[in-house]
């Protein structure tokens, strides 16, 4: 083994024979190779046997460095806290095994003109630190702040002053490997375990490392794992199935990779239980005079508190009533409207929701006797109401009735032609009532009452029809008022127009033929104007006129007006006269 030393500075052949005596009690060392650029070098030793101690007083491992060469050197060593001159140690052996140490290491540079700096390297070999019981082992100042993981590196560099000694620590901690996974949460080999349980154990690492687990789980005694990694000591497999053996088992790991295999635990889950046996029946069972509104409900559930649970409802006429809705979560049915004085029959069937069944008993009620409702209110009347022009020998009609099918119905007819009118008729069975012959042109008032034979009432509203005006058969009046019979009519070109007593009627030129058609009933129509029979003109709106100007012969001529009301009649009258130009 070469030193950085002259070879002056042999170490102690004593000590060296120590060494080699105990060699067989070393379980461990790394040797701390120390270079700088201009050729220096130097090594240190650090590790572990079996007959070695910590600590005073020093023992035939701990090997003492020799003198400083001449300048410039590299020099390294550890201090133990010994006595002189074991507070420079070459070789530093300690008590194996440990689970926390400390190695004390000052690396010295002098260089030729004291005052150079330089920058030097330590390395080791990572394979060696790794043959140490420890887990962590850390290069690091004196103050103990990390430089560098000496299983994961191989060197660590630095600048080095002149002459001032550079104090470094390695520190040592052992790894103990995470508790045995244990307390499980079903207990070990329980039964009758909830389908909804969770997984929980107790765990931990005695050197207070973080923990994390794999969870294995299955119905084999060989589960698979279904989750790793995780922190929480707690795991949920989700709904399990009833009756069954679950195997489970649980490996923790810390941060330093090292693991614990939990034991091979087991559970039995509960068995299924069937729904509860549907009850509390409402309508109660047996019930009398219920609403035919009525709704059904029933307590149901389930014992087992995981289970969902749905109905299937049996409602109807016979004994064994057919279903009717299936697979409802509700705890009540709405039938609809009943029948009045009927008996029901209904049950239920509860099912969970792994196919398990319970039926309940069959349960009836009979709902109540149908109560008396009035008579409708009497409506549709005929004639309409505010009807006109009602004939006088028009009979009353009406709609009338009763909810309840069983009810017979009569009537009280009230009319007149005042309002409110008077009763004319009690109790009558028909919905038509004849009044008999009316007034013309009259308003009539009548209402309907209506009676069940319960004596319970409704009254309609008061309606009014007017009656027809009297039929006109009085034909119109109707008179010529141009010309006159015994006058001299003369008409030169609009120029000379005369009027004057005659012998006979005598039109010269043309002329106003006017009449005066009257009727106080219905009213003129209109009114045709006549020449010997031929019709000449057709007026309609009074005053009725027209006027005559064709040429005249000096023969006899006959002016016919005829007058037509609105009823169809009419009425004429006639003139002879003579005209000429």
């Amino acid at each position: 083994m070469c030193t950085a030393f002259n070879v002056s500075h042999v170490q102690d052949l004593t000590t060296v024979t120590a060494i080699n005596n105990h060699e067989r009690g070393i379980i461990w060392d790394v040797t701390l190779n120390l270079n700088e650029p201009g050729g220096a070098f130097d090594y240190t030793v650090f590790g572990e046997a079996t007959d070695a101690h910590d600590g005073p007083p020093a023992d035939a491992y701990d090997v003492v460095k020799p003198p400083a060469p001449i300048p410039p050197y590299l020099r390294s060593w550890f201090n133990d806290n010994l006595p002189p001159p074991y507070d420079n140690l070459w070789k530093d052996y300690r008590h194996y095994p440990g689970t926390a140490k400390v190695w004390n290491l000052t690396v010295q540079w002098v260089p030729s003109d004291y005052t150079s700096p330089t920058t030097i390297t330590i390395s080791w070999d990572p394979t060696k630190v790794d043959d140490s019981e420890y887990a962590l082992v850390t290069l690091c100042t004196d103050l103990g702040t990390p430089l560098k993981n000496m299983l994961l590196y191989n060197n660590y560099t630095f600048t080095c002053p002149a002459n001032i000694p550079q104090p470094y620590k390695i520190i040592c901690l052992a790894n103990q490997p995470p508790n045995i996974p244990n307390n499980p949460n079903p207990a070990n080999q329980s039964t009758n375990i909830s389908i909804n349980t969770d997984l929980s154990w107790a765990g931990g690492d005695p050197d207070g490392d973080t923990v994390t687990y794999d969870v294995y789980f299955g119905t084999t005694s060989s589960p698979p794992k279904i989750m790793n990694n995780q922190s929480a000591l707690t795991y949920d497999p989700g709904m399990l199935d009833y009756d069954t053996t679950y195997y489970w088992k649980i490996v923790a790991w810390d941060n330093h990779s090292f693991s614990t295999i939990g034991p091979l635990w087991q559970f039995t889950t509960q068995p299924n239980q069937p729904p509860n046996v549907p009850s509390n029946p409402n309508p109660p069972n047996g019930a009398t005079a219920v609403d035919i509104n009525a709704d059904l409900s029933w307590t149901g559930g389930d014992p087992d508190s995981d289970d969902t649970v749905t109905y299937d409802v049996y409602f109807g006429l016979p004994s064994s009533p057919p279903k009717v809705v299936n697979n409802q979560s509700a705890l009540t049915y709405d039938p609809g409207p009943l029948a009045y004085d009927t008996t029901f029959y209904w049950k239920i069937v509860a099912w969970d929701n792994h196919d398990a069944s319970t039926a309940g008993p069959v349960w009836h009620f009979t709902t109540a006797l149908e109560p008396n409702q009035p008579p409708y209110i009497p409506s549709n009347p005929n004639p309409p109401n505010g009807a006109m022009n009602v004939t006088i020998t028009s009979d009353l009609h009406w709609t009338g009735g009763d909810p309840d099918s069983g009810d017979t119905v009569t009537y009280d007819v009230y009319f007149g032609t005042t309002s409110p009118p008077g009763i004319l008729v009690h109790n009558q069975n028909a919905t038509v009532y004849d009044p008999g012959t009316l007034l013309y042109q009259k308003t009539y008032y009548w209402k309907i009452v209506s009676w069940d034979n319960h004596y319970k009432s409704a009254t309609g509203p008061i309606w009014n029809f007017t009656t027809e005006q009297q039929p006109d058969t009085t034909p119109p009046i109707v008179r010529l008022t141009s010309p006159e019979k015994g006058f001299l009519y003369l008409n030169f070109k609009d120029f000379i127009v005369l009027k004057i007593h005659f012998i006979t009627t005598l039109i010269i030129g043309k002329i106003e033929v006017t009449v005066n058609a009257t009727d106080n009933q219905s009213g003129i129509e209109r009114v045709k104007f006549y020449i010997d029979d031929t019709l000449k003109a057709i007026d309609t709106t009074a005053p009725y006129n027209w006027t005559w100007s064709d040429r005249g012969f000096f023969f006899p001529y006959y002016i016919k007006v005829i007058a037509f009301d609105r009823s169809g009649n009419q009425n004429s009258t006639e003139l002879k006269v003579w005209k000429i130009f």
